[in-house]
């Protein structure tokens, strides 16, 4: 009579081999396999550095796979490097800080070609280049949102009696109702410590209350901090349940009278129950109420609520990246879908007769207009629309190069129909542009099936030590339509 072997259940201890690091955001940070009676599964971690050996304690298993905790490291792993960060471990933010910069380098390579072999491109995956990886690890973020909160996240080496009810920084691993006070953060510029300190403590001794996500009560909800990389000035957004002038103005001004570094203090105000940074009406409270970026030599604009890339340094190699992929020699109109406050239709102004950028939201379309006006460019202008319907428009004429750079979610169904009736009419090139390999490589395949082709995928590392990275793809009509162009 035979026997099955039990499967290994919660609570177990197993031996694993930690194989790759994974980019699922808000989750597993290492994947690798172990080896018992029952079968080899595959396992996954928050925690754990590609080539080490550990035992592990069995948290869940799902078919062939275990989620695991590591217990203890029976060999260590070659590419450990020493965490940076004092909160390492603790905070949510970057997990891969343990892990050498070379091989997340390499591994972050691995999930844009991953992505594409999940959804059918396993061709396409050779010609992902290597990543551009940053030359400034560290301190690189030029934005950062601190959250303040009523429920403080108390460390393991904390004394006991420490304070509970007040904090201000960001949510630990997985815990989303809970604040972990930040005395510092490695990879946001250095002056957004001390500012941090400094609203900290005014906070507290001008009795200003945290918001209590539970009874949605409170006055002050986000600290959001921006540093312009070409000039140095620091935009400070306070963002707060009402405006409540009586009791944030002399709080502001506070702030910016300890830490003179700050050049404009904005104030925006919500008190819907939702986690959102910055919403409702603006208050402009010190200097201008935006700071001035540059990128590949244009003029940005930034206020509170523009977006922009996050790591000033790499935003410019990113951009280099899109000029090389987009320009096409004799091409006369590009179309730049989802541009935002318009930086990739401003650098790209010199390699077109025309451009036209298009977003669905005003406020962006606003910024872009700004920026328009300060760069004085007169073959550049921007309409607010949805994207679908801009494309679809009777009597468009067809662009040349189509650039897309969407949100994270990727296009809309609408959107890639929108974009294969391009590559039917006679568009020569698509460059897409995306924070996400994996609804990336999901359009790339959806576009693929209808008359695209990808020939190149260029990844740059915006966020080192986190699962995150930009990837630049580019599209020319399949042979079956022409060719490459």
């Amino acid at each position: 009579m035979s026997t099955t072997l039990r499967k290994p259940r919660p609570g177990d201890r197993i031996e694993v081999s930690w194989l790759e690091l994974d980019d699922r955001s808000g989750a597993q940070r290492v994947r690798g396999s172990a080896a018992h009676p029952s079968g080899v599964y595959d396992c996954s971690s928050r925690s754990g550095i590609p080539g080490a050996r550990v035992l592990a304690e069995v948290v869940r298993r799902r078919g062939e796979h275990l989620d695991v905790r590591g217990l203890e490291t029976i060999k260590h792993s070659e590419h450990a490097v020493p965490a940076r960060c004092a909160h390492f471990g603790v905070c949510g933010g970057c997990g891969f800080q343990d892990t050498s910069y070379a091989l997340q380098l390499e591994h972050k390579r691995g999930f844009v070609q991953r992505a594409l072999q999940i959804h059918g491109l396993a061709a396409q995956a050779g010609c992902v280049q290597e990543v551009l990886g940053c030359d400034q690890p560290w301190r690189y973020r030029n934005k950062m949102d601190f959250s303040f909160s009523t429920k403080r996240w108390i460390e393991t080496d904390e004394p006991q009696g420490a304070e509970r009810g007040f904090a201000l920084g960001l949510h630990p691993i997985g815990r989303f109702d809970r604040v972990l006070d930040v005395s510092d953060c490695s990879i946001t510029f250095e002056e957004a410590g001390p500012i941090l300190a400094s609203a900290r403590a005014l906070a507290r001794s001008l009795g200003l209350e945290a918001w209590d996500l539970e009874r949605f009560e409170g006055l002050l909800r986000h600290l959001v901090v921006r540093k312009s990389a070409a000039t140095g000035e620091i935009l400070v957004d306070l963002v707060t349940s009402s405006e409540s002038p009586e009791r944030v103005d002399p709080f502001a001004m506070a702030l910016v009278q300890s830490q003179p570094c700050i050049t404009t203090l904005v104030q925006h105000s919500h008190d819907r129950p939702s986690q959102i940074a910055q919403a409702g009406p603006e208050r402009v409270l010190f200097g201008r109420g935006f700071i001035e970026e540059t990128l590949l030599g244009r003029k940005l604009y930034l206020s509170a609520q523009s977006f922009f890339q996050t790591n000033s340094c790499q935003a410019q190699v990113l951009g280099k990246v899109v000029r090389e992929q987009a320009r096409l020699p004799g091409a006369q109109l590009c179309w730049d879908l989802y541009c935002g406050a318009g930086a990739w239709a401003l650098c790209l102004a010199d390699c077109f007769e025309h451009i036209v950028g298009v977003d669905s939201l005003e406020a962006a379309i606003s910024d872009a207009h700004a920026n328009l006006s300060i760069n004085a460019l007169t073959n550049v202008r921007f309409e607010c629309a949805g994207v679908e319907a801009f494309v679809f428009r009777p009597g468009a004429p067809l662009p040349d190069v189509v650039l897309v750079d969407p949100p994270r979610a990727g296009l809309a169904e609408s959107v890639v129909q929108a974009l294969l009736a391009l590559a039917e009419r006679g568009t020569k090139r698509l460059v897409y542009v995306s924070c996400n390999p994996r609804t990336a490589a999901r359009d790339c395949a959806l576009l693929a099936k209808g008359g695209w082709e990808l020939v190149a995928a260029v990844p740059v590392d915006m966020f080192p030590h986190t699962q995150h990275l930009e990837c630049v793809y580019t599209l020319v009509p399949s042979r079956s339509l022409g060719g490459m162009a």
